[in-house]
């Protein structure tokens, strides 16, 4: 038996399948333009409230980066050794971890920056020129020098903040090896500080880290250099009082002990010495271990900027919105006549 292969007729095919479907919604067809046009319309009044966003960059590098340093082979990813040094890709995801922190984006927040010739709390600066979308009974405002810790509500509102900074925040390494980090923001003045004054959080935050143990020994230095410092005084004006309570005297006996005094005076001057020389060491050792952070691209001013695409965003939207609309008309439809063959198919297997 022979089996014949019927050619696609487009004019079958519109008769059989497209007309029945079309006199049975055309009644309908008004409602995917309708969808269109509140998609559209939604869409336009969306994108223009967002307003003109603009872009800040600034790019920067290492110390090892700079002298062309290698660090030891990489043993572990932990940030304790990554910050003393110990590995080599360590470092790089620190300083790219370190720029997305919730913790460092907030003392960026609290630190000050002169914009338009004023000192001002860069925090208090983004509540009052960005779009925050939250709802506020009063404004939260800070104070200069508040600290992460006084105020349950402000620390509340704090962390809120630097959500919204994070979500537009980038920190990333160049294929080049440099750093970079990158925000989008409404305001364009904070867009620019604030990318500077968390470069400055970084680099303190990462710098205090990296020469904590340093910063230590030349603490416990200078404690021993300024307690020998007290004795070798309180021992000099000992031997100078006993010289002057044995003036004219002849007997060698009597001027042992001024000699021990003497001596003692001088073990404590070879101590001081040492102490010095200790606290120099480990002045030096800390200076040495000190991060250098050096701004290869720095921001200037205007910045670029993107404004919003209503009529694109309007139109994206527009056009998904009429495709649904078609598609659940005619969907709807062919489920209806799939339902009533269903129900005739099911009368006639009963009979």
């Amino acid at each position: 038996m022979e089996e014949q292969i019927k050619a696609f007729n487009l004019f079958d095919f519109t008769n059989t399948f497209v007309k029945p479907i079309y006199l049975k919604v055309r009644k309908w067809l008004f409602i995917p333009p309708l969808v269109f046009f509140l998609a559209f319309a939604f869409g336009y009044w969306k994108e223009s409230k967002n307003g003109t966003t603009y872009h800040s960059k600034i790019t920067y590098m290492l110390e090892n980066d700079i002298l062309g340093e290698k660090n030891a082979p990489a043993g572990s990813g932990s940030l304790l050794a990554a910050i003393s040094g110990q590995t080599a890709t360590g470092n790089k995801e620190v300083m790219i971890d370190l720029g997305l922190s919730h913790k460092l984006i907030e003392q960026t927040l609290l630190s000050t920056a002169i914009v338009d010739q004023k000192k001002v709390l860069l925090v208090n600066y983004y509540i009052e020129n960005n779009r925050l979308g939250g709802n506020f009974k009063t404004k939260p405002a800070y104070d200069i020098n508040y600290e992460i810790g006084g105020n349950k509500d402000l620390d509340y509102w704090l962390r809120v903040f630097s959500s919204q900074i994070k979500r537009n925040i980038k920190s990333f390494q160049a294929e080049s090896g440099l750093y970079v980090m990158e925000l989008n923001s409404q305001n364009e003045l904070f867009a620019k500080v604030f990318l500077e004054n968390h470069l400055t959080t970084i680099s303190d935050f990462y710098s205090s880290k990296k020469m904590e143990r340093s910063i230590a020994m030349v603490k416990l230095a200078k404690r021993k250099r300024d307690s020998i410092l007290y004795a070798l005084q309180g021992r000099t004006y000992s031997a100078a009082a006993i010289n002057d309570n044995l003036f004219g005297a002849v007997k060698k006996t009597a001027r042992v002990t001024e000699s021990q005094a003497i001596r003692d005076v001088a073990i404590v001057e070879l101590q001081y010495s040492e102490s010095v020389i200790t606290l120099d060491a480990a002045s030096m050792d800390m200076q040495r271990r000190k991060p250098l952070f050096a701004v290869v691209d720095d921001i200037r001013l205007p910045l670029e900027s993107e404004s919003p695409k209503s009529f694109k965003k309007g139109m994206t939207l527009g056009l998904i919105g009429l495709i649904l609309g078609l598609v659940l008309l005619v969907g709807y439809f062919l489920g209806i006549d799939y339902l009533k063959q269903q129900k005739l198919d099911y009368i006639a297997a009963r009979k």
